[in-house]
């Protein structure tokens, strides 16, 4: 895997943890409670899932699921997340977790 697919890989890995974290509320890992039993969380992808970095990020989502019991909603809209996820956000849609293209994030 390129320097970049792994650097992006670590990042997601990491915000995944930190929602789990959020959601675990001092929990040990592996175990369940009624705070977590049935919370979803929703991540928007600029990866598609056939693409390497997807299939690494779908592999992390269902360890990270296994392991705390939260359920990611995982919505992999490839390139066109660019067309579609500020009008989402703008309309109030709930999404705690997207990737966008670093350059234009920080331009926006």
């Amino acid at each position: 895997m390129k320097k970049v697919g792994k650097t992006f890989l670590t990042i997601a890995l990491v915000a995944l943890v930190s929602v789990g974290t959020l959601f675990a509320n001092g929990q040990t890992e592996g175990t369940t409670t009624a705070a977590t039993k049935g919370k979803t969380v929703v991540y928007w992808s600029m990866w598609n899932e056939t693409e390497p970095q997807g299939q690494a990020i779908a592999a992390a989502i269902e360890d990270f699921t296994k392991t705390t019991g939260i359920k990611v909603d995982a919505n992999f809209n490839g390139r066109d997340i660019r067309k579609t996820l500020q009008p989402a956000l703008d309309a109030g849609e709930t999404i705690a977790l997207f990737d966008e293209d670093l350059e234009r994030v920080a331009n926006t």
